[in-house]
């Protein structure tokens, strides 16, 4: 799967909900909306894809909320926080997904010493191959920042994006508290 193919179904799943909370979607770079929430501050939702899709790996996915100066995605420095969607996640919530993750996981295939991983060092072949194991459990280390969700297929894609968009409510109101800010699109 393509990122744009990825990117429409997401959207076409979430796209709704922003607008109806007053988003608006950028037109630059991946899939992000932005809302202005005081006179010099923007709160900015964004899903970004991994780098490429494996035939045998799938894809992957991840969803950062940003606070900044910038309605632009990715902004850093001093007047910018940002954080990743599982970084405001309840344990339940953790535990629904590293289910799902795994739903997910048992739909690959490992592929076979004839693929290109296999020419690369042997930490990218121990991360490649990481993602066919089972997820036993959320408790390891830095393991909320480093998450993203795995799709083998476009069913997978809209599977994540229906419970992120279940999740946002409470993830937004989670943010507020974090942020100490109002950002006003809570349910």
């Amino acid at each position: 799967m393509k990122s744009a193919e990825t990117y429409k179904i997401i959207r076409t799943v979430v796209a709704p909900w922003f607008k109806s909370h007053g988003f608006l979607r950028s037109k630059r770079g991946a899939l992000c909306w932005n809302k202005k929430i005081s006179e010099d501050e923007f709160f900015v939702i964004w899903f970004q894809t991994y780098p490429s899709y494996d035939w045998a790996a799938g894809g992957s996915f991840t969803m950062e909320f940003q606070l900044s100066t910038s309605a632009q995605m990715g902004a850093f420095g001093d007047l910018c926080v940002r954080h990743r969607l599982p970084n405001v996640m309840t344990d339940g919530e953790l535990e629904s997904v590293r289910i799902m993750q795994n739903k997910v996981r048992s739909k690959l295939i490992k592929p076979s010493r004839s693929h290109w991983i296999y020419q690369c060092r042997q930490g990218m072949i121990d991360h490649f191959l990481g993602k066919f194991e089972q997820i036993e459990s959320w408790n390891q280390p830095n393991y909320k920042n480093l998450l993203w969700f795995q799709y083998k297929d476009g069913q997978d894609v809209n599977m994540w994006a229906e419970y992120i968009l279940e999740l946002m409510p409470c993830a937004i109101e989670r943010m507020e508290t974090l942020y100490g800010e109002q950002i006003g699109c809570s349910i």
